[in-house]
């Protein structure tokens, strides 16, 4: 087995106990809100794959749909620091009618995320699983 081949399966075994973790925690202890903990765990860990995956993984091995997921991912992080960045300004434009449109715009840019992120969160495990195979294979993406 390659190394290649190990890191990607280590990849998608850390997306799986991303959301193994939480569910179990929550379930074991009663305590139900630790699986709202399943959506930063699992966004953080794809982001940070998606960024290694970016620059280490030959694009041989790249799937299809992953430039799809890293044009949606940036497309969200350009949202959010725009946002905040308004958000900061907020306090020093006192317009009340202001502050009242960007605290609509970033509910509905979370609701957005909330409603948006397991379909991602799905969508990056099946491109990882997908490259598994491409790269256990030696097939292009």
């Amino acid at each position: 087995m390659s190394t290649r081949y190990i890191l990607k399966i280590v990849d998608f075994g850390l997306q799986v106990l991303c959301v193994l973790i939480p569910f179990v925690s929550g379930v074991a202890t009663g305590m139900w809100y630790y699986m709202v903990l399943t959506f930063p765990s699992l966004g953080t860990t794809q982001f940070l794959s998606c960024i290694v995956n970016r620059f280490f993984l030959s694009s041989k091995y790249r799937s299809s749909k992953r430039i799809i997921y890293e044009t949606i991912l940036i497309s969200y992080t350009i949202v959010a620091l725009l946002l905040f960045v308004f958000s900061l300004c907020i306090p020093y434009i006192h317009l009340t009618d202001y502050e009242w449109r960007m605290q609509n715009i970033n509910r509905a840019f979370m609701y957005i995320l909330l409603i948006t992120s397991p379909f991602l969160g799905i969508g990056y495990g099946i491109i990882s699983f997908v490259e598994i195979g491409n790269v256990k294979y030696n097939k292009e993406g």
